[in-house]
Order: C-alpha cells, then sequence, then structure tokens
C-alpha cells in the first residue's frame, strides 16, 4: 500500500503536524513513495539546483512555454508558468540562454524578467527583450526558488530562431520553349534550381502564370519541386511565369524570379484566294 510505502521510504519516521516543513515533507514522501511504485515517471520530478535527488523530490510542474515555433523577429518574449505546493518566491525568478543547443550557457539574471507580484503556489514568468541570433537549437532555462528556500529549475526550452528571408534560385528557364519565340504548344515546362536558407531550409515556391511582366506571387507555395508543366495556355504573346520561395520558418524571399514573354498560337493559318474572272473568293484553312 502507498501508506505502507511512505514510511517505508522515509524510514519510519513521521512529518511534522504543522507549519511549511511539514508540507514540504509531506510532498517529499509522497514524490519518493510514487517513484518507488512506479506511478511518478522521474522526469515530472524537478531536482533543485544543488541539492541531491533525495532532498529534492518536489512536485515543480513547469507548464505553457512560448512562444511555441518558429521565432520570425526579435527582439521577442518567452514566457513559462511553473507550479509548486509550498509556494514560490516571485522575486527569485531567473533565467539563462543557450546558443549552442545547451554546450553552454550564460550566467544566471533577471533582466527584462517579471514574475507575479505575489508568493503564490503558482507563478508567471515572463522574459521580454530577447534577441538570439539566428539558429534552430537556441534554448532557455527558467529557476525560482520556494518559500522554503529551494531552488527549482526549469528543462531547456527550445528557441528556434529564422528572422532572414530565403533567397530565390538562382535560375529559372524553361526545357520546352524560348522566350519570345512564337510556339504552337500551349504547355510550357519550366525548371529552376533549388532556392537557398540557412536555417530553418526551403519550405517550398508559389508559382503563378499571368499576363505581367513583373508580378511577385504571392503565400501559400504550389509547390515544393524543382519544375512544372504549365496548364494549357490561351493563344497570345504576353504570358509570363513568376516564382518565389518560402521557408519553412514562414518567411518570403522579398523579390520574385520572372520568365517569359511566351508567346502561343495553336490556330493554323488561313488564306482568302480571290479570282478576278468571276470574282469568287476561296478560303484556304491550311487543310
Amino acid at each position: 500500500m502507498i501508506g505502507d510505502g511512505l514510511f517505508r521510504v522515509t524510514g519510519a519516521r513521521r512529518c511534522p503536524q504543522r507549519g511549511g516543513f511539514a508540507l514540504r515533507c509531506l510532498a517529499v514522501s509522497l514524490a519518493l513513495v510514487l517513484l518507488v511504485e512506479g506511478a511518478l515517471p522521474p522526469a515530472v520530478i524537478a531536482h533543485p539546483v544543488g541539492m541531491s535527488p533525495s532532498r529534492s523530490l518536489l512536485l515543480a510542474t513547469w507548464t505553457d512555454f512560448q512562444p511555441q515555433g518558429w521565432i520570425t523577429a526579435v527582439p521577442f518574449a518567452a514566457s513559462v508558468a511553473v507550479s509548486e505546493p509550498v509556494g514560490l518566491e516571485p522575486l527569485s525568478a531567473e533565467y539563462q540562454t543557450s546558443a549552442d543547443g545547451g554546450a553552454s550557457w550564460t550566467d544566471w539574471g533577471a533582466t527584462n524578467l517579471a514574475a507575479g507580484g505575489a508568493v503564490s503556489s503558482t507563478q508567471s514568468i515572463t522574459v521580454t527583450g530577447l534577441a538570439l541570433a539566428d539558429a534552430p537549437d537556441n534554448r532557455i532555462a527558467f529557476r525560482i526558488r520556494d518559500t522554503g528556500g529551494v531552488t527549482l529549475t526549469s528543462p531547456p526550452y527550445t528557441l528556434a530562431v529564422d528572422t532572414t528571408p530565403p533567397g530565390n534560385p538562382a535560375a529559372l528557364a524553361s526545357s520546352s520553349h524560348l522566350v519570345g519565340v512564337w510556339s504552337n504548344d500551349p504547355t510550357v515546362d519550366a525548371n529552376w534550381d533549388a532556392g537557398t536558407d540557412a536555417t530553418s531550409g526551403v519550405d517550398g515556391y508559389a508559382l503563378l502564370w499571368d499576363q505581367a511582366p513583373l508580378t511577385v506571387p504571392a503565400p501559400p507555395t504550389t509547390t515544393a519541386a524543382l519544375g512544372e508543366t504549365s496548364l494549357p495556355l490561351a493563344d497570345g504573346s504576353d504570358h509570363y511565369l513568376h516564382l518565389r520561395t518560402a521557408d519553412n520558418a514562414g518567411l518570403w524571399a522579398a523579390t520574385a524570379l520572372h520568365l517569359g514573354p511566351f508567346l502561343i498560337d495553336t490556330q493554323p493559318p488561313t488564306s482568302d484566294i480571290t479570282f478576278p474572272v468571276d470574282g469568287v473568293t476561296y478560303v484556304d484553312e491550311g487543310r
């Protein structure tokens, strides 16, 4: 039974009946029992800085971390909520960051940090003015002290930053048609090399056919391939293809590539022949 396990794990010593230490003692004992019984995964137990696991099994819960996904503008804010039954000191909250996936960290500090105004069992911690470099594996971690003097540290959270738009392909060409040359084939094969993006990678391309030479396609992407055949184009001399690149952070190239004009004529020629003797006109339809 859990009750039996409680006294077995704590060496058959009972917790005091009153005061903050009693609550901490009970929380530690309960966590030990749940861990021993297999009901509590070790990953959810906070190990305060500078204390051995046997003294730090407090049920601190870290939730609601923001931002999620790619960060595309700096400076930005990061926030997290933490709960612990003993009570948390908001003025003790600090954070640290890493720019190399957690291999090295800045010193703990509280610059631009705000936490809840009063001591409570739940605190919301917010840091503003963060300006980390473009990288997919920046990290941030938080810590806060409870009313019993125990420091609780969050897991590291990822801050994936990409503020640089992608680059368009170096070339856009057609393998089936020549620009400015008439063709009776209404479908144009176009191909291009890959766009570039150093941080989040290229997501795809927006393609647009129209009759204007410098149109910049709007989102969303229409293909991730490196080539495409147009739908049949109407007869005309002003068909243009435009291509614009997007990355996985949702950023778009500021400009587009343009290809054209393509000249399409699918109709056979006709000619009128008039014989002067009787004035009859004959039409040659090219058959």
